[in-house]
């Protein structure tokens, strides 16, 4: 049985999509301010699952 290739998406593309989610849902306006790095990171650590956003820095 051949197995496909798996791609995951990089933290990066993630960023972006979620940038973009919340952008289409709403919640993010015209001037509203992203969270900072440090609060990303943060967040993240603390969920079920999430990244450690800012301990893996690429380029």
């Amino acid at each position: 049985m051949p197995f496909k290739e798996i791609q995951a998406p990089s933290l990066k593309a993630l960023f972006i999509r979620e940038v973009e989610g919340v952008i289409l849902s709403g919640e993010l306006q015209i001037g509203d301010k992203l969270p900072t790095e440090r609060e990303l990171a943060e967040k993240n650590a603390r969920e079920p699952g999430g990244s450690q956003w800012g301990h893996h820095r690429t380029g």
